[in-house]
C-alpha cells in the first residue's frame, strides 16, 4: 500500500470508521509505520472526531432550530490540530438566535447522563517504571520500551505506533495490550481501547487483570455500552483487589445515575 492509494481509496476514513478488511488494515498500518504523512494524517481526523464526540453532549443540550442539510465528509489533509479545530467550528450548526421571552423564574438545570458519563469515564495515565533487564532483548521487547520512553513523557499518541507493532510482534504480553489500550483511551480511541483491553484481560491472571478490568470498564462507559461496564467493574470487585474500592464507587454511581428520573 502506498500513499496514492490511501488517499484514493479513502483508506483512513474507512480506518477509523472499521470498515478495513483484516489484511486491508494490516496493510495500512504498515504502511503508516513507516510513512509519517499518512501517520499524521491519521491522527488528525482521529482528534476531529474525538472533538465532535466529545461536544456531542454539550450541541444536544443547545437551543433547537429547524433542521439544515449538513453534509459531513472527510476534509482534505491538514497540517495540524488547528486546522482540525477551525473544521469543527466551522461544521457545526449554531442555534438561532433567540427571540424577546418574558422573564422567569431561572431553574437549575439538571446534570445530563451523557455529562455524568463522561465524569465517571476520565481516566489518569497508568503509572509505568521501566524493567531494567540484563541479556539481549528481543525486537517486540525493545518496541515496547522505545514506545514507552514517548509515553513516560506523555506523549501517549507517539507511543502508540511501538506498542502495537510490539503487540503484533508478541501477542502474549499482557503488558504491551494493557499500555496501548490506555494510550487508546487517552486519545480518544474508545474501541481500539477496548479492543486492546480485552487482550490484556484475555490473558489471564496477570499483573494487569485487575487495571485490566477497570480501564475496560471505563472505556466501556465512553461508548456507552452500560451493561459491559458495570460486568467489568463487578469482575473488579470478585477479585478483591487493591482497585475494589474504586470499582465499588463507581458501581454506585453508575446505579444511581442510570435509575435517576430524566
Amino acid at each position: 500500500m502506498d500513499c496514492r492509494q490511501v488517499k484514493q481509496e479513502e483508506v483512513v476514513e474507512r480506518y477509523l470508521l472499521g470498515q478495513l478488511s483484516e489484511s486491508e488494515q494490516e496493510a495500512f498500518e504498515q504502511h503508516y509505520f513507516e510513512c509519517p504523512r499518512c501517520l499524521e494524517e491519521l491522527e488528525t481526523y482521529r482528534a476531529l472526531r474525538d472533538e465532535l464526540s466529545r461536544r456531542a453532549a454539550e450541541i444536544r443540550a443547545e437551543p433547537a432550530r429547524a433542521p439544515a442539510p449538513l453534509v459531513w465528509r472527510w476534509a482534505p489533509a491538514v497540517a495540524g490540530a488547528a486546522a482540525a479545530v477551525a473544521l469543527i467550528v466551522w461544521l457545526w450548526p449554531r442555534p438561532a438566535p433567540p427571540g424577546p421571552t418574558p422573564p422567569v423564574a431561572q431553574a437549575q438545570p439538571a446534570v445530563s447522563l451523557d455529562a455524568a458519563l463522561v465524569e465517571l469515564a476520565k481516566v489518569e495515565p497508568p503509572a509505568y517504571t521501566p524493567v531494567i533487564l540484563r541479556g539481549a532483548t528481543d525486537e517486540a521487547g525493545r518496541r515496547f520500551r522505545d514506545a514507552m520512553t514517548h509515553y513516560q513523557k506523555g506523549d501517549y499518541a507517539a507511543a502508540l505506533p511501538g506498542l502495537r507493532q510490539a503487540a503484533w510482534l508478541d501477542p502474549a504480553r499482557p503488558d504491551v495490550h494493557f499500555y496501548l489500550g490506555a494510550c487508546y483511551l487517552l486519545t480518544g480511541a474508545d474501541k481500539e481501547a477496548i479492543a486492546s483491553l480485552k487482550s490484556a484481560v484475555g490473558l489471564g491472571d496477570t499483573p494487569y487483570l485487575e487495571d485490566g478490568r477497570l480501564y475496560l470498564a471505563k472505556a466501556y462507559l465512553r461508548t456507552r455500552d452500560l451493561a459491559a461496564a458495570r460486568g467489568e467493574l463487578e469482575q473488579v470487585v470478585r477479585l478483591a483487589s487493591d482497585r475494589e474500592e474504586e470499582a465499588r464507587r463507581l458501581l454506585e454511581q453508575l446505579e444511581a445515575l442510570t435509575q435517576a428520573p430524566r
